[in-house]
């Protein structure tokens, strides 16, 4: 399987339709269904992401990687091409690091190597909304669509670079883009530094391993206030992955 396959090998969105690759060949079951009612999606390309309400697929081709994604309608078979990079303006986006909103309404994405962009999912009302730790890359919508959490950027005086041991959290929204700040993830050894939204979009969960032990908190995006999940008297020696139920 390709390397920028294994974004999605399997996604099952609200309305239970599930999607597969096998070898550059593209699969949906549809509700309810089996393997058996497999349907083939013929796509012209490197598919990226299927939008949360089930309707959409993002795609790119490679021939024309990074300067457009297309959107393909499930349902009718549309294709909307949307130009991605505009390299008149100093803007070199990267279709495969697409996330659509869970409302399917936007998309994130990354451009020149470390910006946070976000428009519609039409094209229209682009704009850049924070400047990611390269090394990291990890961004992540709220669940109510509103906000965005990524990791920030590290200067080279804070030995910022691909051993980087401690990256900044902020928080933007679709209203407000400028970017706030919420807290530092340290890791060591891979441990430490994941991170998660709660259900209620108010909310993070994260990781940090300081002084070769981990715990984990909980943050409130609005007012910074944190609250320690773990016990700090018995901290655990490492956390690797943080996930949150919906």
């Amino acid at each position: 399987m390709r390397e920028n396959e294994q974004k999605l090998i399997r996604q099952i969105t609200h309305d239970q339709k599930i999607f597969f690759s096998t070898h550059s060949h593209y699969w949906m079951v549809p509700p309810n269904g089996t393997l058996d009612n497999c349907i083939e999606l013929l796509v012209d390309g490197m598919l990226v992401a299927v939008s949360p309400d089930g309707q959409w697929i993002a795609f790119y081709k490679k021939e024309e990687f990074p300067d457009y994604v297309y959107l393909r309608n499930l349902s009718t078979g549309h294709i909307q091409k949307i130009l991605m990079s505009d390299p008149d303006n100093g803007h070199d986006a990267d279709s495969r690091t697409v996330v659509w909103s869970p409302d399917s309404r936007y998309l994130a994405y990354e451009a020149n190597y470390q910006e946070l962009w976000v428009m519609r999912a039409d094209g229209t009302q682009r704009r850049k909304v924070g400047q990611l730790e390269y090394f990291w890359l990890q961004f992540r919508w709220s669940p109510d669509s509103a906000s965005i959490a990524y990791i920030g950027p590290v200067s080279t005086e804070q030995d910022g670079g691909p051993g980087v041991e401690a990256a900044p959290l902020y928080v933007t929204t679709i209203n407000d883009p400028a970017p706030r700040y919420l807290a530092t993830l340290h890791k060591s050894d891979d441990s430490g530094g994941a991170w998660d939204w709660m259900p209620d979009s108010q909310h993070i969960v994260y990781a940090t391993h300081e002084q070769d032990a981990a715990n984990l908190y909980k943050i409130n995006i609005q007012n910074g206030a944190q609250h320690v999940l773990t016990n700090p008297d018995r901290p655990f020696a490492a956390i690797y992955d943080v996930a949150v139920s919906s």
